[in-house]
């Protein structure tokens, strides 16, 4: 199992703008049509208001390369820049353990 890990800084005061239009857009509903996306989670920073992270689970890292790759990305990702202070910052984990409930 693969997790990505994808970090937001935003404009001062535009979190807010930024996920609604995340919500508004449906970005993890349309990664959902992914082949290999099993989920994913909008996070936002209790501590720093214009921080937010993206964590999403994957097959594999060629799954979540698939979603990189695609097209419908690029475009969501046009649609969010005007909030962001910076590129976003991502990594890509394999999960080797894991409790639940």
């Amino acid at each position: 199992m693969t997790e990505s890990v994808l970090r937001f800084r935003f404009l001062p005061g535009r979190r807010d703008d930024f996920v609604e239009t995340f919500t508004r857009i449906q970005v993890l509903e349309t990664s959902r049509a992914q082949t290999g996306f099993r989920s994913g989670r909008l996070l936002v920073d209790v501590e720093d208001p214009d921080t937010a992270m993206v964590i999403a689970r994957w097959d594999s890292p060629a799954s979540y390369q698939g979603w990189l790759d695609n097209p419908v990305r690029e475009r969501i990702g046009d649609q969010l820049e005007p909030f962001l202070a910076e590129d976003p910052q991502g990594r890509v984990l394999e999960l080797v353990h894991e409790v639940g409930a």
